[in-house]
Order: C-alpha cells, then structure tokens, then sequence
C-alpha cells in the first residue's frame, strides 16, 4: 500500500470512539490516510476465515469462489457502518477477507484493483519484464498469499503445542482422563 503512495499506519481504538469519555475497544487493523477521494481516513479491518465453517458450508456455497469470504466481509461491513453511523464519525471502512485457503473475498479484490490501477500507481510499468520485480498487482497478491501461507503455518504449530501441552496436563479433548 505504501508502494501506492498510500500513508498507512497501524489503527488504534482512538479512531472509532466518539470523544475521550468513550470507553468502547473496538479498533480496526489498518488506517490509510488518503485512500478516499474525498480526503477522509479509512480505517481497513483484514479477515481470514475459514471456507469449511458450519455456517459457510451450505448448497448455495458450492461452486463460488470466495463464498464464505463474502459472507465474513458482509458481517464486518454492517458492525462498522453501524459504529461508524451511530457515532457519526468522519471515516470511510472497507473490509479485506480472505479464506484460509487461498480464495479473496470482493472486497479485497477491489481493493487490490484500486491500489495497483496501472494508471494511478507509480511504480506500473505497463510492459511484462521477466528480470525485474512483478507488476504491482501481482507483488501486492503474491504478498498476501505468502503472509497468509505464513501465518496458516503458525496457526498449526500453536495448535499443535497446545494439544501436547493439554495432552501432558490429562486434559483431552473427549474429557477422558489417560
């Protein structure tokens, strides 16, 4: 994002309170500066959900690419417009979901469409070089599916810590006792 000339910096609770009285904890992940036209902040919350979720797996998934991103970006969506309408805070929220295995959600593809528009980003070169670092579009998707491949790894080793921690400790997952 900064590559697109965009000021983005990590986001704070600061950003969805009303004043200093106002004790609510809910933050975003991202805020970006000058992403809106209007010249208004937007605060960005990333998602990674899961495409095999009890609540993702129905006929209607079957076949759409990015289905369960969708559905997860539509919840963040309405939590954020709601914060942000009842608090009449002068912000814009996009949501950035994807799946753990690899598929975007809509909203992410269009933010990746407007941040590597060939005309609007300085470092577009228009022309396939195979001997220099890959077209925006392409470094910012290749980006995130490394940083995902990345933290899917974490996720299991964590997971497979915590299973022999409470594996040692007699605690197992039928409630058995060894």
């Amino acid at each position: 994002m900064r590559w697109a000339g965009k000021a983005v910096r990590l986001a704070t609770v600061h950003e969805l309170r009303r004043s200093g009285s106002d004790p609510s904890q809910k933050k975003a992940d991202l805020k970006v500066d000058n992403m809106a036209a209007d010249g208004l902040p937007t605060i960005l919350d990333l998602g990674i959900t899961h495409s095999l979720a009890d609540t993702y797996s129905r006929n209607t998934s079957v076949g759409v690419r990015g289905y369960a991103a969708n559905r997860y970006a539509k919840v963040k969506d309405t939590a954020y417009t709601k914060i942000i309408a009842d608090k009449g805070l002068n912000l814009h929220y996009r949501s950035a979901v994807m799946e753990t295995y690899g598929a975007f959600g809509d909203s992410l593809w269009g933010i990746i469409t407007e941040l590597t528009d060939p005309n609007t980003h300085p470092r577009a070169s228009g022309d396939y070089d195979p001997w220099s670092r890959p077209d925006p579009r392409r470094d910012f998707i290749l980006s995130l599916a490394f940083a995902q491949q990345r933290g899917n790894a974490v996720m299991l080793r964590q997971a497979s810590a915590r299973r022999l921690r409470n594996r040692a400790g007699g605690r197992h997952a039928t409630g058995a006792r060894a």
